[in-house]
């Protein structure tokens, strides 16, 4: 059984992804042995135990921590992201931006929601390189045509 940095247990324990003693739950159990497994695990636990601190309802059984898991564990700016807007977790990013307000931060909030989206997708296998880049492809197209009309 893979096992939590040491420092870093107090925040898996508070979410509920580990006993007092350190000890993955046996749902996070799976999402742990995961970011061991990933490129940096150091980092990515780093970045999993703050995110957690902002999404501390989150289970490890939910289909959202799958996303976050992998977010964490390739991307420090899409878990940035993720910690400064939460409800991208779990929310499907717009078809449009909204350019109400402040158009440029409506636009770049718009590109980065489904940048996101596309990433959850790409790193848990749900598209293929065809997709991603047809997906890449249609976001800079409505980005395009918004900043445009």
């Amino acid at each position: 059984m893979a096992s939590i940095p040491e420092a870093l247990i107090p925040s898996f324990v508070t979410a509920g992804w580990a006993t007092p003693d350190g000890t993955p739950t046996a749902a996070a159990e799976r999402h742990i042995d995961s970011v061991w497994r990933g490129p940096e695990p150091e980092a990515s636990f780093e970045r999993l135990a703050q995110t957690l601190e902002v999404l501390p309802d989150l289970s490890p059984d939910d289909d959202a921590a799958d996303r976050l898991v992998a977010v964490c564990s390739h991307s420090r700016a899409l878990t940035t992201w993720i910690r400064a807007n939460p409800s991208w977790l779990t929310e499907a990013p717009p078809a449009k931006p909204s350019l109400v307000g402040d158009p440029l931060r409506g636009l770049r909030r718009f590109v980065q929601r489904r940048l996101l989206a596309t990433a959850v997708r790409d790193l848990l296998g749900f598209a293929d390189m065809p997709t991603v880049g047809a997906e890449l492809s249609a976001t800079a197209d409505a980005a395009a045509e918004a900043a445009l009309t």
